[in-house]
């Protein structure tokens, strides 16, 4: 699946020659309350979709207003939801939707519980802004990204990092990151090409040639790797 500025939702077969169902969604996702000066209207909160979990099971909706909430994309109910005044860059639901990660502007990390609507983990990943973080597949470990291409990985609970790997300079930023279906593997897009960390013991990296990556993803099996460009998206074997 892939989302565009155009306002369109698009579903590939990847086994064949794309030829993609289109569904047009509102430009951007997301509903803006203006004044009838049009002018944005502060005082009245509004949802922007933040974060679709990779399995597509679940989505999460942050408001202007601190409210978060994860809803079930195949009951339409709402698992929970929390309350928090912190300003945060990105987000990312655990894979059984239970629980919520958003990485903040001072380079802490809050993990929310959105069924008991409390905090379950906290603690201070980077010295400058979370770029990226992303929970693994088993929401064991969280993997987190800032300035630099700085990649660290937690193991949960934890306020120290178990895998710390810097993949590029100051003025290179990471878009999105995934973890292989077994969380053996962890492909961020940086300083034009795409890293294959391995998350293994004395296992080999890998890098593919790309230009700049916007979001990236692994099939589940691992053997393709998809990757939305400026110009389209390309996927490898």
């Amino acid at each position: 699946f892939t989302g565009g500025r155009d306002g369109t939702v698009r579903a590939w077969d990847t086994r064949a020659k794309p030829t993609p169902a289109a569904s047009a969604l509102p430009a951007g996702f997301f509903a803006v309350p203006v004044r009838p000066d049009g002018h944005l209207d502060d005082s009245v909160p509004f949802f922007a979709l933040r974060s679709l979990s990779r399995d597509g099971r679940f989505l999460a909706a942050c408001s202007t207003n601190g409210l978060r909430r994860v809803l079930s994309l195949e009951t339409l109910d709402q698992i929970g939801e929390v309350q928090s005044s912190r300003r945060f860059r990105c987000v990312s639901i655990r894979p059984d939707g239970r629980e919520i990660a958003a990485g903040m502007t001072n380079g802490a990390v809050s993990v929310w519980d959105v069924v008991e609507s409390k905090v379950s983990w906290t603690f201070q990943a980077h010295s400058n802004d979370v770029d990226v973080l992303e929970f693994s597949p088993d929401g064991g470990r969280l993997a987190t990204a800032s300035r630099g291409a700085e990649i660290r990985l937690w193991n949960r609970g934890e306020s120290r990092p178990v895998f710390t790997r810097v993949l590029g300079g100051t003025v290179y930023h990471v878009n999105d990151m995934a973890f292989t279906h077994d969380g053996s593997t962890l492909a961020v897009p940086a300083s034009g090409k795409i890293h294959l960390l391995s998350l293994r013991p004395g296992g080999r990296d890998r890098k593919i040639d790309a230009d700049e990556i916007f979001c990236i993803d692994i099939s589940r099996d691992g053997s393709l790797v998809a990757a939305g460009l400026n110009d389209g998206v390309r996927v490898w074997d």
